[in-house]
């Protein structure tokens, strides 16, 4: 566009439009080292990111420092597939990033690159950077979405626990329930029989009650 003005401006010998044509030059000129200068010097740090289950996004706090006496305005974070927000770093002032990441399967979940951007000042650029920093946060297994109810204590029988006795007196075998305690497990016998045992404790007395009045 500037240069069909300078040949209109050419063509018609007028110099306001000779003005307009360098004025709009300049200020292209001018935006464009602004816009690369915006990004200089600036220094990003990672701030952490907290454990989620599989299923859950990661979140990835990134710290972008400004150490100069200039701010740097407009300032973004991305990757392929997703973008922070945009922020302004005052001067001599740190500003944190968040870049959210999708998990599907328990393990390591890894940032393996990320860049920052910016289209300041009149967004008629972009000035932009690539960074590998070897980022990984942890997901834990999902949570099942039925899991069975714990199996039922002795106190919810109305019974109470005997403190002199404890877990020592063993009473015998019965078939193991989801939720028992892998320490109460006959591994003996599920080695001899292949059928999965728990260990039974005569732990329990009964629960007198006080005589109602």
């Amino acid at each position: 566009m500037a240069f069909a003005m300078l040949l209109g401006s050419m063509n018609y010998n007028n110099n306001l439009s000779f003005v307009l044509t360098f004025l709009l030059a300049a200020l292209g000129f001018v935006a464009m080292h602004q816009c690369q200068r915006n990004l200089v010097a600036l220094e990003l740090s990672f701030a952490g990111v907290e454990p989620v289950f599989a299923g859950q996004s990661a979140k990835f706090r990134i710290a972008v420092s400004n150490h100069s006496k200039t701010a740097r305005h407009g300032v973004r974070l991305y990757t392929d597939d997703t973008v922070s927000d945009v922020a302004d770093v005052p001067a001599g002032e740190s500003v944190l990033f968040t870049l959210t990441i999708a998990t599907e399967k328990r393990g390591w979940v890894e940032l393996q690159r990320f860049g920052i951007r910016t289209l300041f000042p009149f967004e008629l650029f972009r000035s932009w950077a690539w960074l590998h920093m070897d980022l990984r946060g942890l997901v834990y297994p999902a949570a099942a979405d039925a899991a069975p109810p714990p199996p039922p204590t002795q106190t919810a029988h109305g019974h109470r626990q005997h403190d002199a006795r404890g877990e020592e007196d063993f009473s015998g075998l019965r078939r193991f329930h989801e939720g028992d305690s892998p320490r109460h497990v006959a591994w003996k016998a599920y080695a001899r029989s292949g059928q999965l045992l728990s260990k039974k404790f005569a732990a329990a007395s009964g629960l007198i009650l006080p005589p109602s009045r």
